[in-house]
């Protein structure tokens, strides 16, 4: 059972870690409402679509591989805890988790519009 708290504390680091280096040397091709960053400023152009998915890539990586590292540190700390204290530690964890996992969507949605206008097309400084 502790080694599948471990696989699931795995689980959205390495969603952000595998989508950060995808994305970031190779955006989806084409806008779409089924795969990618999905956002009404990222869908504007495929300017704001390639932005939106190297940006949001980076901030991935940039707080994906932290993220895991922690999780593995607290789950071998938590497993010499005890079972109940490693459950709390690993919902906890979860939760931090998700909230690494939607906030780069802020940042990212800054960038795209002080970096282009509401037709999508660059902005000149």
């Amino acid at each position: 059972m502790t080694v599948f708290l471990l696989i699931t504390l795995s689980l959205i680091p390495a969603t952000m870690v595998l989508f950060g280096l995808v994305w970031r040397q190779n955006p989806p091709k084409a806008i779409n409402r089924l795969y990618g960053y999905r956002t009404d400023w990222s869908m504007k152009s495929h300017e704001t679509w390639d932005f939106a998915h190297k940006y949001c890539a980076a901030l991935w990586l940039w707080t994906g591989i932290p993220i895991w590292v922690i999780s593995i540190v607290a789950w071998s700390i938590g497993l010499r805890c005890g079972y109940s204290t490693l459950t709390r530690v690993a919902t906890a964890l979860t939760l931090v988790q998700c909230i690494c996992l939607a906030l780069p969507i802020l940042p990212t949605e800054i960038a795209l519009r002080r970096r282009f206008d509401t037709d999508g097309k660059g902005k000149t400084i």
